[in-house]
């Protein structure tokens, strides 16, 4: 499965850059034929999550109510004992694979399309 990954680590981008990296990749990958899009945002230095992670799931799934994306999968529910990764792995079982799999890595989020 074609898989992009966007590794917002690298520049630290402010919540609204990091929601609009996601507006603009979506539409390109999708061009691209991808299946699947890897955020990787980190958990951040404050212990208790960071600020595009706590952001994303309600970002996200207003963007999946318009149709925007099939799915997603934050971190902590990306394994085969969670809802949504088990759904998601059922559909794409390619997804088992993944390094983040089953590993409850609360510093990525996957994005289906």
């Amino acid at each position: 499965m074609k898989t992009d990954i966007i590794n917002m680590e690298r520049d630290y981008p402010t919540v609204d850059q990091a929601k609009a990296r996601i507006l603009s990749a979506v539409p390109a990958a999708r061009r691209r034929g991808v299946k699947c899009i890897k955020i990787i945002h980190g958990y951040g230095s404050s212990g208790v999550g960071g600020a595009i992670g706590q952001a994303l799931p309600g970002f996200l799934a207003a963007r999946q109510s318009q149709g925007f994306i099939k799915d997603y999968a934050v971190g902590a529910d990306f394994s085969a004992h969670r809802d949504p990764g088990v759904r998601l792995t059922r559909l794409y079982p390619e997804l088992k694979q993944d390094s983040d799999y089953k590993s409850g890595n609360p510093g990525i989020t996957m994005i289906m399309l």
